[in-house]
């Protein structure tokens, strides 16, 4: 006499621990592990002989007026000045309420006297 309705007993054991520890390994791995982009080639950096830090370069100020500020000098005269500095490279802190165009201006007005490079400081927001 078979008393059995016919279904099979299926096993109570389930994976879904087995899923949680290879989540958390996986965290684990992704927040211990560090992301470094391999150079092509092998490299071996310059050392550094100074005590004081690299030169920052010069800053050039922008009111939201417009008023232009490098160093001691003011106004126009900034970009004589800019001229006479010798600089390639330009550190610009310009007012947020200043508008696109008018520093846009100012780019070129600097490209004119020999700045090559130019670094915008902006805010995180």
């Amino acid at each position: 006499m078979d008393f059995s309705d016919g279904r099979t007993r299926r096993d109570r054991s389930s994976v879904v621990p087995m899923i949680n520890i290879v989540f958390l390994l996986l965290i684990f791995f992704l927040l211990s592990a560090t992301v470094e982009t391999l150079p092509p080639f092998e490299i071996s950096p310059p050392e550094s002989q100074a005590e004081a830090p690299p030169e920052t370069p010069d800053t050039l100020f922008i009111g939201a007026d417009g008023t232009l500020a490098f160093g001691e000098v003011r106004g126009d005269a900034v970009f004589d000045a800019i001229a006479q500095s010798g600089l390639d490279r330009l550190l610009l802190r310009a007012d947020r309420e200043l508008p696109a165009r008018r520093i846009a201006a100012i780019l070129a007005r600097c490209g004119e006297v020999g700045i090559a490079s130019i670094r915008l400081v902006v805010e995180r927001g």
